[in-house]
């Protein structure tokens, strides 16, 4: 990936502490991104569409 990428947060490895703080950062308006050895999980998808 050579891609440049601006974010405010950083989340690597999305465990459930991971998407807890992915739903806070969502509520405050915070841009992040979840970087995870596997691709897009299910419950990734659904955290997505509570933005």
């Amino acid at each position: 990936m050579n891609e440049k990428m601006e974010t405010d947060v950083i989340i690597v490895g999305p465990a459930p502490t991971g998407f807890a703080l992915a739903c806070q950062l969502i509520r405050y308006g915070v841009d992040f991104v979840i970087f995870d050895k596997k691709k897009a999980s299910p419950i990734y998808r659904k955290i997505q569409r509570m933005d």
